[in-house]
């Protein structure tokens, strides 16, 4: 079985231009990873913005605006891709 077959058969549709999608993912995932690791050794190191308040230094702040953006391009494209009627039951 095709490796993505499962998630056509759940979402109703393909994802939107594959390789798009697949650039967009990677970005996804290792820019999580990278936001995440970057946070857990910054934060208790006491390398923040504010003296005040525990938030992340500017450039990972612009590494998540990054994430959030390569989300956002698939999951709207998914949705703007998908021709098949919010009404049908999906089994």
């Amino acid at each position: 079985m095709h490796p993505d077959r499962n998630l056509t058969v759940r979402c109703a549709t393909n994802l939107p231009r594959a390789p798009v999608c697949r650039a967009t993912g990677f970005v996804f995932f290792w820019g999580c990873q990278l936001v995440i690791d970057s946070a857990a050794i910054t934060l208790p190191l006491g390398i923040t913005q504010s003296k005040e308040y525990a938030e992340l230094e500017w450039p990972l702040d612009l590494l998540l605006a990054v994430v959030s953006v390569s989300y956002a391009v698939v999951f709207l494209g998914t949705i703007v891709k998908r021709r098949v009627s919010h009404n049908r039951e999906v089994r």
